[in-house]
């Protein structure tokens, strides 16, 4: 089967890649613009479209919690943080309860809320919030009170009890600086510090325990 050249008209048979008249190359290169057939493009999109809808949407998305529905319910469970704190002056094992505000108030925030999953760690920011304003709560009155009573008006006989152990500490420890230590401590200003460092100690503790207390309110929240 033959076809005629492209450049001067002459026919050339099948197979042949020259002319035998003017020697111009025969082969014939497709235009790169041409469009594919209809049905094959309207298959190939309606295959992307298959694909793209296949996929899952995104299901891990962050949802912020409400900030104002938070700080509300670590204010009412902070309360309880105070409460604790107080009778922990009677018995110090109750230090342990501080937890509990913390696993409340996320489930006082589940129960008030939009009915959102929290993460373990939104749950602790809310008990680490209960713990600072339980805290706060107690230690405003609290901590002026102590300074009044602990520097300014000590009773004698808690300080002479204080003091007649403190002094026997220091003299179990042979070293001089340790002695001197003992004896800056029983100043009024080693007194003040010392009710001071009290004070942050107990801090810590009210922020760790409350925290905690939100991280384990939020786990058993999801679980549920």
């Amino acid at each position: 089967m033959s076809h005629p050249c492209h450049q001067c008209g002459a026919e050339v048979g099948e197979g042949n890649p020259f002319c035998r008249q003017c020697g111009a190359p025969q082969i014939r290169v497709g235009q790169g613009g041409e469009e594919p057939p209809a049905g094959e493009f309207a298959g190939t999109q309606s295959s992307t479209a298959g694909t793209i809808s296949a996929q899952p949407p995104y299901a891990s998305v962050n949802i912020s919690i409400n900030r104002r529905l938070a700080r509300k319910q670590a204010a009412l469970a902070g309360i309880l943080v105070a409460i604790i704190i107080i009778f922990s002056s009677f018995s110090p094992w109750a230090l342990l309860l501080i937890a509990l505000p913390g696993f409340l108030a996320v489930q006082l925030y589940y129960r008030n809320g939009p009915g959102q999953k929290i993460s373990s760690g939104a749950g602790a920011g809310i008990g680490l919030l209960t713990g600072f304003i339980g805290f706060l709560i107690f230690s405003v009155p609290a901590l002026p009170l102590a300074l009044w009573y602990v520097v300014l008006h000590p009773d004698p006989g808690l300080m002479q009890q204080f003091r007649t152990q403190m002094e026997a500490a220091a003299h179990s420890n042979p070293n001089p600086q340790a002695q001197q230590i003992v004896q800056n401590l029983l100043t009024p200003g080693g007194m003040a510090f010392i009710c001071i460092a009290g004070f942050l100690f107990l801090l810590i503790w009210t922020l760790v325990l409350s925290a905690l207390g939100g991280a384990i309110g939020a786990n058993f929240s999801k679980r549920r």
